[in-house]
């Protein structure tokens, strides 16, 4: 009786759930955004009829305002699969318009990657804004949590991987101040793909500044390899990338989390030279809904 009282709590939760963000979508679809108003605005001083522009401004805003509802934080963009709703259609068909709007073109990022670290097998590049979108595919292959409905993961991926691509985009904005670095493994052929990403970025969480008696650090995270290419000591590389990126900076210290849960990376990192220096409070991992998580730190200098 307990267990099927339980199931029957995890699918009413399950569902009460995919109502919410599918009413998000329709609500969120159906807002007229600021340049939609003014539009109508001057169409109505002018005595026209509102044009179409104001409509496809709101569309790409759609997306946005969607990746908000969402709780994770951090995946390649995938097709999507249709659905029945007409609000989810409605907001898949505006984060398409809008990934393929953000994307800067080819021609703008011509040029050779700068290779960080030349290593064996693997080079470690520094990404060029057009292979953002690469990125987030291998991202959200790596943290996204797969849903047993094949409809409504394909769905939550896309979602995901948009949100992470957003998000590489206003990141990418502080790499000119060396404040952030997205680093790519590949192969050392000039056509490679990406097999490996890792971000580095100048962090200024007060709990860290305090452990490590510093007014900001350097910090890696997000870093994930492509499930066909692990066990290749691509991650390594990734790592000794982000120990030069922080030493080129001028930091003497290197910061990462780890999931206690997460036995292998905890074994890669203490191969590499990371210390633990803290742990998570129980209450804290809790009261986030995950696994407690680890601070190591190496010396780089």
């Amino acid at each position: 009786p307990q267990t099927t009282q339980l199931c029957v709590v995890r699918v009413f939760v399950f569902y009460i759930s995919v109502v919410q963000k599918t009413m998000v979508c329709i609500k969120v679809a159906r807002q007229p955004t600021s340049a939609a108003l003014l539009c109508r605005e001057r169409s109505q001083v002018r005595g026209r009829a509102p044009s179409v522009s104001g409509r496809i401004d709101r569309t790409r805003s759609v997306a946005y305002k969607v990746f908000k509802t969402r709780s994770t934080s951090f995946v390649p963009r995938v097709s999507f699969v249709r659905s029945p709703l007409p609000g989810v259609c409605r907001a898949k068909r505006a984060i398409s318009r809008c990934v393929d709007a953000s994307a800067p073109s080819t021609t703008e990022q011509e040029g050779d990657t700068e290779v960080v670290l030349k290593g064996e097998r693997w080079d470690v590049r520094l990404a060029r804004q057009h292979e953002l979108k690469q990125v987030s595919i291998i991202q959200a292959k790596s943290f996204h949590e797969a849903n047993p409905i094949d409809v409504l993961n394909n769905l939550f991926l896309g979602f995901f991987q948009a949100e992470v691509y957003s998000t590489l985009l206003s990141k990418s904005k502080w790499s000119k101040e060396n404040r952030f670095a997205c680093l790519t493994a590949r192969a050392p052929a000039a056509d490679a793909p990406i097999v490996g990403v890792a971000e580095v970025s100048i962090q200024g969480d007060q709990g860290v500044n305090k452990l490590l008696e510093v007014s900001e650090y350097c910090y890696v995270c997000c870093m994930a390899v492509d499930p066909a290419c692990r066990r290749q000591s691509i991650a390594t590389e990734l790592l000794r990338g982000a120990e030069l990126i922080a030493k080129r900076w001028g930091y003497n210290r290197l910061c990462l989390h780890v999931y206690d849960t997460n036995k292998s990376a905890q074994d890669l990192y203490r191969r590499s030279g990371y210390e633990v220096m803290s742990y998570d409070s129980a209450w804290e991992a809790a009261l986030a809904g995950r696994p407690r998580r680890i601070l190591l730190a190496k010396d780089v200098l």
